[in-house]
């Protein structure tokens, strides 16, 4: 019998839109999609701020709404709170023709993913996020996880939303410690991918408009993701500059997600200097510009022993045969993914960066 191949080739596709004030669209934006009824998914902060705008408009749409609120904080995205969600769903007869809509940060995109990726295969989720890490960072591209325990994102799913709508109006409510945590990922961008936008938020400290800045990180998260949305090719992994310790600390230390990242980016940044592959100039900008932004590049003995932070950087999602793996700097805007380094230069920094 001669053999037979087939390939499937299948794509998913996401409508971004970034506009002041666009809640008030919400209802003409979704209404060629025919959605029968929606979940609105939001935490009890952004349900007292936001939750009648969006549902003034979404209402016009003459469908069913469930209001689903979780508390605020990483301590939600869990296994249990998943399940009630997708419990809330079968009870209340949602179908493949309903969507999930996240309004709020990380946490609540995150498990909106997720939900709407495993409810009857797969149903439609529409993004609303409400944090600048969010709007730059969270929203894009599709992942979404929960934790389960000290296992940081360990189970998950990526599916693409259909809509991601990014109202920078929103960010005027933000407290600093959200608004912190989201330059943290801007400057990621800045520092592994763009150095135009380096030398712009080195230039102009103060943002009167954070439009263009959202703009340029959302561009360069899309083509980061249309080249290797389902984080296969590893073209995906330069986002995950900072991440291998900045999640590790996240779950241990009181730091926001940008504040955690802040500190994995001053590893990084200090392993690529120590590595030959970062030129020490490059080096001193990367970890001042993180200072001049207000971000900790280091971090207290008393919040995490070097110990710990070792052995959770080896269950990161990154590394290979039980070992960490990290993306380095070769340059401002210039990263090299799936880096192995030497136990002694790891603890070496990680001495620089505990005080």
């Amino acid at each position: 019998m001669t053999q037979k191949t087939y390939i499937i080739d299948t794509t998913e596709t996401t409508t971004i839109i970034i506009n002041n004030y666009i809640l008030k669209d919400i209802d003409s934006i979704l209404k060629e999609n025919s959605y029968s009824m929606f979940l609105l998914l939001c935490d009890d902060t952004t349900k007292k701020l936001f939750i009648n705008k969006v549902l003034e408009s979404l209402k016009k749409l003459g469908k069913p709404i469930e209001i689903h609120s979780l508390t605020p904080g990483e301590d939600s995205k869990n296994t249990i709170n998943l399940f009630r969600i997708l419990e809330h769903m079968v009870e209340k007869g949602f179908d493949r023709k309903s969507a999930v809509i996240a309004l709020g940060g990380g946490v609540i995109g995150d498990i909106a993913t997720i939900a709407a990726g495993v409810f009857l295969r797969g149903i439609d989720c529409i993004q609303i996020p409400t944090t600048l890490l969010a709007q730059v960072d969270a929203a894009i591209g599709g992942k979404g996880a929960v934790n389960v325990r000290h296992y940081k994102n360990i189970i998950g799913v990526i599916k693409q939303p259909s809509f991601i709508l990014i109202d920078p109006m929103l960010l005027t409510k933000l407290p600093e410690k959200q608004y912190k945590s989201g330059i943290g990922e801007v400057l990621k961008y800045a520092i592994a991918m763009d150095k135009k936008l380096f030398e712009l938020l080195e230039k102009q400290t103060k943002h009167t408009s954070l439009l263009p800045i959202i703009n340029r990180c959302v561009e360069l998260k899309t083509n980061i993701v249309q080249k290797d949305p389902h984080e296969k090719s590893g073209k995906r992994q330069q986002l995950n500059f900072g991440h291998t310790l900045g999640h590790a600390i996240e779950l241990y230390a009181h730091l926001s997600h940008g504040e955690a990242i802040s500190i994995g980016m001053t590893f990084a940044i200090i392993v690529s200097e120590k590595l030959n592959m970062l030129k020490k100039e490059d080096a001193k900008k990367s970890i001042e510009l993180l200072k001049v932004y207000k971000l900790p590049t280091t971090i207290s003995k008393k919040s995490i022993a070097k110990d710990t932070i070792y052995t959770q950087m080896k269950k990161d999602k990154k590394a290979i045969d039980g070992m960490p793996t990290f993306v380095l700097l070769e340059g401002i805007g210039k990263t090299k993914s799936g880096c192995h380094v030497q136990r002694d230069i790891i603890e070496q920094t990680l001495d620089e960066i505990l005080i």
